[in-house]
């Protein structure tokens, strides 16, 4: 459908994000002559500095639910700066589809700016939602979720090829390295002796880095359906690395103060499923903890106009400081 078609008498009239996100679907659906966006919605995320707009597309044989996430900010978990968040999410979700994982559906991304002003990726939304959106209670429904994350993430690492000319690998002294760069400056007395000690435990650690990392794998990035993990969502932080980095942020994101009976059913069935040993986890739980605590220190050290910048408008990190500290000095005092 050509602009002047668009506009005519018997075609709906669009405001600029509803002729912005035609041209984007126009551009992944190239063979329809005929495309209408209606029911539009806007949502800021809980669980991240993004923005997704979710519409129908109404195509010549029916209509679809698509869903245009916007990245804002060049902030990255692994300590250096992200700049082609869409490239990355678009292949992991893809790679991740083919090899049968929960993953949406991508259909086209860019890494430039145009025409939102920020790189995006247009998929499908995924069934389910959020944990905190469930109408009925989680907590009897707790242990077969964490059985379910285990054989999501053992599909995940075991059956998706890792790509690393999308997908950047990351390695423990190269991840600590990238952070203390940033924080060096800033880091306190307790930072500066966890990321020694951390630095000293990890020299003679065997790494394995075949696998394809999620980077963020706990339920908040799950859609769940009576109960069943439907989606895994928001792949920007994918990697190429040792499994024991999804494994030890999963187990974490499980314990709930001292009880740590969901963290180790999941860490318990991963383990069963993998046949891996996960020798050291605790060591990876500290890690990841540390790379959080330090993550956070260094945006809060940043101007407004900074944080923005590199953070979009927040960044659930902030959240989890007072944990990740507490965990971090616990595993390297």
């Amino acid at each position: 459908m050509n602009r002047e078609n668009a506009h005519s008498s018997s075609s709906p009239r669009y405001d600029w994000l509803e002729e912005a996100l035609l041209a984007v679907c126009q551009n992944a659906f190239p063979s329809e002559s005929v495309l209408r966006v209606h029911s539009l919605t806007r949502r800021m995320q809980r669980i991240g500095a993004h923005c997704d707009y979710e519409f129908i597309l109404q195509l010549t044989g029916g209509e679809i639910r698509l869903a245009l996430r916007l990245y804002q900010g060049t902030f990255s978990l692994w300590g250096f700066s992200d700049r082609v968040k869409s490239a990355r999410a678009y292949t992991a979700m893809r790679r991740a589809y083919k090899a049968g994982v929960p993953a949406p559906f991508p259909y086209t991304f860019t890494s430039q700016r145009i025409p939102f002003g920020k790189p995006y990726v247009l998929h499908d939304p995924g069934d389910g939602r959020r944990w905190w959106n469930v109408e009925d209670s989680l907590r009897p429904a707790q242990g077969q979720l964490v059985t379910s994350m285990a054989e999501e993430l053992v599909k995940l690492h075991h059956a998706v090829a890792p790509d690393p000319d999308w997908i950047p690998a990351v390695e423990v002294g190269g991840v600590l390295y990238q952070i203390w760069n940033r924080i060096a400056p800033i880091a306190g007395d307790e930072l500066t002796r966890c990321f020694e000690k951390a630095s000293r435990k990890f020299q003679d650690e065997e790494v394995d880095a075949r696998a394809m990392l999620h980077g963020q794998f706990d339920l908040d990035h799950l859609l769940i359906k009576n109960g069943v993990i439907r989606t895994i969502t928001d792949w920007e932080f994918a990697a190429c690395g040792d499994p024991r980095w999804d494994v030890a942020y999963a187990s974490l994101s499980l314990q709930r103060g001292r009880d740590h009976s969901l963290s180790n059913q999941f860490v318990s069935h991963y383990a069963n499923l993998s046949q891996a040993s996960l020798e050291h986890l605790p060591l990876w739980e500290g890690l990841v903890a540390l790379r959080d605590w330090a993550l956070s220190v260094w945006l809060e050290s940043l101007d407004e106009k900074s944080f923005q910048s590199v953070a979009g408008l927040q960044t659930p990190l902030m959240n989890k400081k007072d944990v990740m500290r507490e965990h971090a000095l616990h595993v390297f005092s």
